[in-house]
């Protein structure tokens, strides 16, 4: 799978790109998660 991806992000023509992704490849799909937290009160004066 990561061997696809890749290689459709690098623009790799569709007909040049793998089917499936090698043997013993592991892929690891991750996604961007922004969280912000603010713990108001931890704070002394």
């Amino acid at each position: 799978m990561a061997d696809i991806k890749g290689a459709k992000a690098r623009g790799v023509p569709e007909a040049e790109r793998p089917s499936e992704a090698r043997p013993g490849a592991a892929f690891i799909e991750v996604e961007p998660v922004r969280r912000i937290s603010w713990d108001y009160g931890a704070i002394s004066a």
